[in-house]
């Protein structure tokens, strides 16, 4: 059973390992031209921004940023949580059993 174990662990860890070897790139595209006239229809679209609602704006997607990052670091922090909860599983057990086993043996003593 401890062998099945310790491969099936293996396997996951090489599988996303492998996922993560393979995985595709992305390449973005920026677009210099915002005006977008190339129809008959097509009007720049353009609205005049007022003073107050450049920094407010500006203020908004920074909170935003901020709270993005927060997320990932509480997501990140978690999965290491349970990594060494997983990690930590494997003595805790052997630990409790050698506890009970020693709890019966002494409960089992012919003094008692």
């Amino acid at each position: 059973m401890k062998f099945q174990n310790i491969m099936q662990t293996q396997l996951v860890i090489a599988g996303l390992a492998t996922v993560l070897l393979f995985a595709g790139v992305t390449k973005g595209q920026e677009i210099s031209n915002t005006a977008f006239d190339d129809g008959p229809n097509a009007v720049p679209f353009a609205q005049p921004v007022s003073p107050q609602a450049a920094p407010v704006a500006a203020q908004e997607t920074a909170v935003e940023q901020e709270r993005s990052a927060v997320l990932i670091w509480i997501g990140a922090t978690l999965v290491w949580i349970g990594a060494i909860g997983l990690y930590a599983r494997g003595p805790a057990k052997r630990l409790t059993r050698a506890l009970r086993s020693l709890g019966d043996s002494h409960s089992s003593a012919p003094g008692n």
